[in-house]
């Protein structure tokens, strides 16, 4: 899933192409040689043989979207996880606290997809290596479990989410534990 148009009649961008060729051309993919002058300039066709589409398409499907400056790109990751990363960018975006490079959260859906993660939610965010990933898995499932538990829900659980009632506390976390009380 890329957003960059093809370079070529195999459908690939040129740095996708690029790749598939370093990867010594999964599938056998290919165009016929000099396809522009034969085909395109005489408004036909291209034909494209794949000796194995499957192998093709399949290397098509592991490979992350070209990296661009200024820009994250979710595309090809399951639907639930693009919407939870797409959440936790939101929320952290409204705290004046730190900040996240995009490369960072870029590598964290590149990470998610090789791994093929559908949720964050119930993760255990020591899966992945490098420690920004782990705070950032962290912090968005802190602002997952205020939509993913109801009030009842984290009663049972033993915590109290002050912000299911409306309660916001500067600086602090909206989560209390309630586990230590005794009765």
């Amino acid at each position: 899933m890329c957003d960059e148009l093809a370079a070529s009649p195999l459908g690939l961008c040129g740095a996708h192409e690029r790749g598939y060729i370093r990867a010594g051309r999964p599938g056998g993919a290919k165009t016929p040689k000099n396809f522009f002058a034969t085909y395109e300039r005489r408004d036909r066709p291209v034909p494209v043989t794949c000796e194995d589409q499957v192998a093709f398409r399949a290397w098509c499907r592991a490979q992350l979207p070209v990296h661009r400056t200024g820009t994250v790109n979710l595309r090809g990751l399951r639907p639930l996880l693009r919407a939870e990363l797409q959440w936790g960018m939101y929320v952290h975006g409204l705290q004046p606290v730190a900040v996240w490079h995009l490369t960072w959260v870029q590598s964290l859906a590149d990470e998610c997809q090789r791994r093929d993660v559908a949720s964050l939610a119930g993760l255990d965010a020591s899966v992945f290596r490098r420690a920004y990933h782990q705070r950032m898995v962290q912090e968005i499932q802190q602002a997952l479990r205020k939509i993913y538990f109801t009030p009842s829900d984290t009663r049972d659980a033993g915590y109290i989410e002050t912000e299911h009632f409306g309660v916001r506390f500067p600086h602090r976390s909206s989560y209390v534990d309630l586990t230590c009380i005794t009765l």
